[in-house]
């Protein structure tokens, strides 16, 4: 099963971590690795001091070619 959102694929009311936590259960990712998996992923991003914020706070770009 994939997830392909037609619009934003965050939930607004989630932080970072919570949405890449249900992501993770979602995979089948286990229990005891979830939580190294998104220290990893933040370190990685470099986007660690955003994490537990809401995604609704995140500013993004939503680039898409032009046809």
């Amino acid at each position: 099963m994939g997830y392909c959102p037609q619009f934003d694929g965050l939930i607004q009311q989630m932080t970072g971590t919570e949405t890449l936590r249900m992501f993770a259960r979602l995979r089948g990712v286990p229990e005891s690795e979830i939580t190294a998996c998104i220290k990893d992923l933040a370190t990685k991003l470099h986007f660690s001091q955003h994490m537990d914020k809401s995604c609704g706070t995140y500013r993004y770009v939503n680039h898409r070619p032009s046809s």
